[in-house]
C-alpha cells in the first residue's frame, strides 16, 4: 500500500518513525473521529503524543510494534517496504506491506466486502477537505464482451448497468 509524506523540509516525525521502526499503521477515520485525527497533522514537539493531545486512544496489539487508533473501527498494520523520495515536488512515496487487517465485524459481508458506509469511514481530497462515503455500486468483475452487472450487498440488489 502506497502513501504520500509531504516534503521533509521540515522535521516529519512520522516519516522518522517509520524508516527507524520500518512498522505503521493505518486507521480508518470516520465522522466521530476526523476532527481530532486532523489535529494530529499539528506540529507537536516530537515528545509529545498526538494520541493524548487530540484525545484519542493508543491500542496496542501483541506482535504488532506501532500503535493502533482504538476509536478506529477499520485499521491495518504495515511493514515498510520501501522509502522513496520523488524528485517532481519532494514529496516522499513509503510502499508498505499489510500484515494485519482488523475490522469491525458488523461491516464484514459474506464474500468478504467490508462496507466502509457502515462503518462512516470518511475520505479526504487535499490536506483539509473531508468527504462522506456513498457506495454508487458494487459492480462484476470486467470482461471483455460481457455486460458488468451490479452485485448485491447483504441479499438486496443493486442498480443493473452494462
Amino acid at each position: 500500500m502506497g502513501m504520500i509524506i509531504r516534503p521533509d523540509g521540515v522535521p516529519r516525525d512520522t516519516l522518522s518513525n517509520i524508516k527507524q521502526t520500518k512498522s505503521y499503521t493505518i486507521n480508518h477515520v470516520s465522522t466521530l473521529t476526523y476532527r481530532r485525527a486532523h489535529q494530529t497533522s499539528a506540529r507537536y514537539e516530537a515528545d509529545v503524543s498526538e494520541f493524548k493531545a487530540v484525545g484519542l486512544t493508543e491500542q496496542y496489539v501483541e506482535g504488532i510494534f506501532a500503535p493502533f487508533v482504538e476509536q478506529s473501527q477499520l485499521k491495518f498494520s504495515l511493514q515498510l517496504r520501501q522509502v522513496t523520495p520523488l524528485e517532481i515536488n519532494g514529496t516522499v512515496l513509503i510502499i508498505g506491506e499489510i500484515e494485519h487487517i482488523i475490522v469491525d465485524q458488523h461491516a464484514m459481508k459474506a464474500d468478504g466486502y467490508v462496507d466502509i458506509e457502515s462503518l462512516e469511514s470518511v475520505a479526504i481530497s487535499g490536506l483539509d477537505s473531508y468527504h462522506q462515503t456513498q457506495r454508487l455500486d458494487r459492480l462484476s468483475y470486467a470482461k471483455p464482451n460481457k455486460p458488468l452487472s451490479s452485485l448485491t450487498v447483504d441479499g438486496m440488489s443493486l442498480s443493473s448497468q452494462s
